[in-house]
């Protein structure tokens, strides 16, 4: 019988350059696609802001390469510059760098939602919507039930945004769009009872 050779492992520079890019970790490195998410993605903007550190010094700590860090100061430029006019005091600082905290911009995603949304009941509707289980491409169907009540619910989230329940609480605005009033109209009682 033949001893086998182990065969060693490919490096990473022998990966194509998207493989590279998405899973670029090292011992206690950040992973490269980890870098525009969440508190990592506010944190490193921040940082870029602040303009404390060199992007040499973020990237040796964050375990990626100098070239990640100046992609990323590229890509998130409007928010690395609206957290510097934060930090001058120009502007909001808890809100700075993050899209979300502008209500046109949780309004534009919601648009594209319900944008998707009808994408797929008009293909649904044409009979060239295949999902992957063959399940459920009638309308009526559950999942076409339940895209209409996503469309609701999107509905409803862009009134919230527009006029909040509750901004006029406690004024009794009768103009408040949010407050419906009923007024039934009896006619003469004095007749009816007799």
């Amino acid at each position: 019988m033949a001893s086998r050779v182990p065969r060693r492992a490919p490096t990473s520079s022998q990966a194509p350059a998207q493989v590279r890019a998405a899973s670029k970790t090292s011992v206690g490195a950040t992973p490269v696609t980890e870098l525009g998410r969440g508190r990592l993605r506010l944190e490193l903007i921040r940082d870029l802001a602040m303009g404390e550190w060199s992007t040499a010094s973020i990237a040796k700590r964050l375990g990626v390469d100098h070239k990640d860090i100046t992609d990323f100061a590229e890509k998130y430029a409007n928010d690395i510059a609206e957290v510097r006019s934060a930090l001058a005091g120009q502007l909001a600082v808890e809100a700075a760098g993050l899209w979300i905290t502008k209500k046109q911009n949780r309004i534009a995603e919601l648009q594209a939602d319900f944008d998707e949304l009808n994408t797929v009941l008009d293909s649904m509707r044409s009979g060239t919507y295949r999902p992957t289980d063959n399940d459920g491409t009638n309308l009526g169907s559950r999942r076409h039930r339940g895209i209409l009540k996503s469309k609701m619910d999107i509905l409803r989230s862009v009134a919230e945004e527009l006029s909040p329940r509750g901004a006029a609480a406690g004024s009794g605005s009768p103009d408040d769009p949010n407050i419906v009033h009923y007024v039934i109209d009896a006619g003469e009682i004095s007749e009816a009872l007799r």
